[in-house]
């Protein structure tokens, strides 16, 4: 190897040193260099993507405009269409295919098996609606120009069903709302058009009162002597009936079961606790027949919805039969009238409109030969000639027949639209604040809300919009589930800062006291308001979960009140030595099994009921005066177990309005909202299928065990079949009760012997004013319910 030779001299080092100082200089300013590079690069990429961003942005601005643009192209065209080049349609409601309910069941297979039992695709098979959306529907139908007429039919009767007279009185008041609805413009509830940015200020055009009519085969209804079916059609301006076909008008009747003559042949004995003279629900177990006060309270309340229909019929029925009653020289509605239809019996179609009941009779329906008639003018003519002066056919406009599930179909999808044009207009907004140029072009295509001055109260519209109104359904007897679900809801609606007010629809005979308190306990922690709707029951448990609303709502059909409470005590020791049975206790307190249908009554278990039913008495009598406002003493007047209709609840005090869902909905947009809030029903409904994959992911999970996840799916099935085959039968029971109360009786024999029953919970207090509830308690109170009978028994 060669060794490099060292500087030696002096000049060789200064050499050697300036070179070392050169390259060590250069190093830096490559790196400079570097830099430089590298801001560029980050320049020029920063200038591409906001010239990227930027056509992004104006392509977005551009297609947005092209959206509004359409939107108000197709607002011009139903503008135009309201100036009558639309086509005239009647909206066709056939109530005997119909099952009106509170809240419909997602959760079984009820409408997938009735369409595979009855092999038919659909057009002739009975469609559960929630009530609310029925009456919405005949609602929008109302504020639409294309529905100028709404035809209601019945079929061959027997077919109808519906909860309860109350829930008639709403569907009612909704046609009576379609027929005015000419007028709608007048109600002072309804914003001003001019108050929204993108509407014109002139005042809406005015429009022509619509046509309503109804066609039924037959109103003779065999079980339904109040006649719910006809009492629906006669709201309708016109009613037509089949040649052959009837009317039975017969009055209310109510019919109770009592099974104290039963209960004492086996030797089996209800020890009864109750405060309120009028607390008849314990009675089916008790009595033999009815007592003096629960007739009294029964027929009070029979009389008072009995006098509710004749006074809707005769209402309704005025204009109809204003020429006979002209000839007769008297009034042809009296209750007179009403007292010998009762008498009568079974009117013919013919007798029935000489009376005025219906307006013509005709062997098919008429709808066919009405849209013909305005499209023909001989057609129309010779009608005209058929029926007289019974039908004026200038009121009849349509053209087009639109069935009530086409029509469903085209307000959902015109909801979606909507809610997509309030998406592109606070997007367009949105942009408008940021960008001058997009704020330029919204404004070329008419948008004003671009406009400054528009700006702010759109932005209030827009926030008045996000506002919502929670409603909470209580169905049914109230239970630990019901209670679980219910306040469940409420937090949910509570957390959530959009709802403004919640409406608890209440349409429940009552249930356990410890339910209901957790549900009222609830309701006054929420910090919200809370506006009451009652359904066709809001009795007892029902009506203590109501009590502390700022506001209840209530048809005069209604049933509530029944402020009382009662527990009982099944004692079967004289049943089981007949049979040579003895059981043995061996306790350590003197109250250690008082529920025990097989311990006898002792005085401490005796006192003990007597105690817990005073104090729930004295409570909820304090729940009603501290939430109506009342003195205890007022508040005893009305309670007392008695049972009010509507009618009578308002003038106690129980109740502070008339009015379905749809009035406590108004009130509480109008008073709790800007006025624009919408419904959000709470809890959310959850399919059958959603229910089968939350119990298998339980399984899994190891929060419950394969048996029970087997037999909640089975319930599910079970409901599920109940459901398709009673068809549209308000209620039907697989077996008869006395065969349910003698299965009921041997099963707690068998639960006794094998030892098995251990509650000691005082499960008898009950506020409920339904004497099912009654027996179910009595069942439940041995733990045979679940086991005994599958959940379709109850109904």
């Amino acid at each position: 190897r060669t060794k490099m030779a060292e500087p030696t001299t002096t000049a060789e080092k200064a050499n050697t040193a300036a070179a070392a100082t050169t390259t060590t200089g250069a190093a830096p300013q490559h790196q400079h260099q570097e830099r430089g590079m590298a801001r560029r690069l980050v320049s020029r990429l920063g200038g591409a993507t906001r010239t990227s961003l930027s056509i992004v942005g104006l392509g977005t601005v551009v297609w947005a405009v092209q959206e509004y643009q359409s939107l108000q192209d197709n607002d011009g065209a139903s503008s135009s269409k309201e100036q009558g080049q639309c086509k005239k349609r009647v909206l066709v409601v056939p109530f005997h295919r119909l099952r009106i309910v509170e809240r419909t069941n997602n959760m079984t297979l009820g409408p997938l098996l009735q369409r595979l039992s009855s092999g038919s695709s659909g057009s002739g098979e009975v469609v559960e609606m929630e009530l609310r959306e029925l009456v919405d529907l005949i609602h929008q139908a109302a504020a639409d120009p294309s529905i100028v007429a709404l035809q209601g039919t019945f079929g061959q009767g027997f077919q109808f069903s519906v909860g309860g007279y109350a829930q008639l009185e709403e569907i009612r008041n909704a046609i009576r709302l379609f027929q005015q609805s000419h007028r709608i413009h007048t109600e002072p509830n309804l914003l001003d058009p001019s108050d929204h940015p993108n509407k014109s200020s002139s005042p809406p055009p005015a429009r022509e009162p619509k046509y309503t009519f109804a066609y039924a085969d037959t109103f003779g209804h065999p079980m339904d002597t109040g006649n719910k079916e006809y009492f629906l059609a006669s709201e309708f301006q016109n009613i037509f009936l089949q040649d052959q076909g009837e009317i039975n008008l017969f009055g209310l009747s109510m019919s109770k079961t009592f099974w104290g003559g039963f209960l004492d042949n086996y030797g089996i004995k209800a020890h009864v606790f109750k405060h309120g003279k009028y607390k008849n629900a314990p009675n089916t177990v008790t009595e033999t027949q009815f007592t003096n006060e629960h007739y009294e309270n029964t027929f009070s309340i029979i009389e008072d919805i009995n006098q509710t229909i004749v006074d809707g019929i005769m209402s309704s029925r005025e204009t109809a039969t204003a020429d006979l009653a002209t000839e007769l020289d008297e009034r042809l509605w009296d209750y007179r009238m009403w007292r010998e239809l009762y008498s009568h019996g079974v009117l013919p179609s013919t007798v029935a409109a000489t009376l005025g009941l219906v307006d013509a009779c005709t062997p098919i329906d008429v709808l066919d030969h009405l849209l013909e008639a305005n499209k023909h003018d001989e057609v129309k003519a010779n009608l005209q000639v058929v029926f007289g002066k019974a039908l004026d056919l200038e009121k009849f406009r349509a053209t087009e027949a639109m069935p009530l599930q086409t029509y469903r179909a085209v307000v959902a999808k015109r909801k979606k639209q909507e809610a997509y044009q309030w998406r592109i207009l606070e997007f367009t907004n949105a942009w408008s604040e940021k960008s001058f140029l997009a704020r330029g072009l919204f404004y070329l295509v008419g948008q004003k809300t671009t406009n400054p001055d528009h700006m702010e109260m759109f932005k209030d519209e827009v926030k008045a919009r996000k506002e919502t109104i929670a409603q909470v359904n209580i169905i049914g007897s109230i239970n630990d589930k019901v209670a679980a679900a219910t306040m469940a809801a409420l937090k949910h609606a509570a957390k959530d800062k959009d709802v403004k007010c919640v409406i608890l629809r209440v349409d429940s005979p009552g249930g356990s006291v410890t339910a209901s308190e957790a549900i009222y306990q609830t309701c006054i922690h929420l910090g919200k308001p809370i506006v009451c709707s009652m359904g066709n029951v809001a009795a007892s448990g029902g009506y203590y979960v109501a009590a502390d609303c700022a506001r209840i709502f209530a048809s005069p059909t209604t049933i509530t009140g029944s402020i009382g409470v009662f527990g009982v005590k099944l004692d079967l020791t004289d049943f089981a030595s007949r049979y040579g049975v003895n059981v043995d206790h061996v306790t350590t307190g003197s109250n250690a099994a008082p529920s025990d249908p097989l311990q006898p009554m002792t005085l401490n278990i005796e006192k003990t009921f007597s105690r817990n039913v005073d104090r729930y008495y004295t409570h909820f009598k304090r729940i009603v005066s501290t939430g109506r406002h009342m003195s205890m003493d007022h508040v005893q007047s009305v309670a007392q177990g008695r049972v009010w209709t509507g009618e009578q609840a308002k003038e106690a005090g129980l109740i502070d309005e008339f009015g379905g869902l749809c009035r406590a909905i108004d009130h509480a947009r109008n008073t709790y909202t800007a006025g624009s809030a919408q419904v959000v029903v709470y809890p959310k409904k959850v399919s059958f299928r959603e229910r089968v994959e939350n119990l298998l992911t339980a399984n899994e999970n190891g929060a419950i065990s394969k048996k029970t996840m087997l037999m909640e799916i089975w319930n599910e099935v079970v409901v599920a079949t109940a459901m398709s085959e009673r068809g549209s039968s308000i209620s039907t029971h697989g077996s008869s009760d006395t065969d349910v109360l003698r299965t009921a009786v041997s099963s707690i024999l068998d639960k006794a012997l094998q030892g098995s029953n251990t509650n000691t919970n005082l499960s008898g207090i009950m506020l409920t004013m339904d004497e099912s509830d009654a027996l179910k308690l009595l069942l439940k109170s041995a733990s045979t319910l679940s086991d005994s009978f599958p959940p379709s028994f109850w109904g």
